[in-house]
């Protein structure tokens, strides 16, 4: 028999993630996560250190030729990673 206030597990999980305040920090880690599916295998093995603080994105890259390059992808990045998480977790991204 089924009750009539059962809700799914997913449901739950966002209120207790919400009223904990970690949503922000999932989403920043699955926008981490997302990084080598957005800029390729080869440009995520060249990557050395990530964080994210204050809505901004740091990336350590090995390779000057990638970084040049990066730097001038960053708008496309920053759309698409925030895509990923279909929501802003990003306004910025600092390449190093």
């Amino acid at each position: 028999m089924r009750r009539s206030n059962t809700q799914p597990i997913s449901a739950i999980l966002k209120l207790v993630f919400s009223d904990l305040n970690i949503e922000k920090k999932l989403k920043e880690v699955e926008l981490m996560n997302s990084w080598e599916e957005v800029t390729g295998k080869f440009i995520a093995s060249k990557t050395k250190n990530m964080y994210i603080k204050n809505k901004v994105l740091y990336v350590n890259i090995e390779s000057s030729v990638i970084r040049n390059e990066l730097i001038l992808l960053r708008e496309g990045l920053i759309n698409r990673l925030n895509d990923k998480c279909k929501q802003e977790v990003i306004t910025g991204i600092v390449i190093r």
